[in-house]
């Protein structure tokens, strides 16, 4: 199980950002734990460094099919 998470930033919304990135924090942890590959791709920020312990970092949209397959082909063939 692999998910890819694109991200333009951090969590936000109405009400306090605190809570949204610790409960971001916690949801990619409990993800993890139950065996999901989780994959941050950050679109023009390095945000995701603080959210995903698997993340990259896109400075241009043009690459994000390459990085998104890049991403996927590397999941797949690593060895658990």
């Amino acid at each position: 199980k692999i998910m890819i998470v694109l991200s333009d930033g951090e969590p936000a919304g109405p009400g306090d950002s605190i809570e949204f990135r610790q409960h971001l924090k916690e949801t990619v942890k409990h993800l993890m734990k139950t065996g999901i590959n989780v994959i941050g791709i950050g679109i023009n920020t390095h945000s995701v460094s603080e959210f995903y312990p698997k993340h990259v970092y896109l400075n241009n949209i043009s690459d994000l099919p390459k990085t998104v397959v890049n991403q996927l082909r590397d999941a797949i063939l690593v060895k658990q």
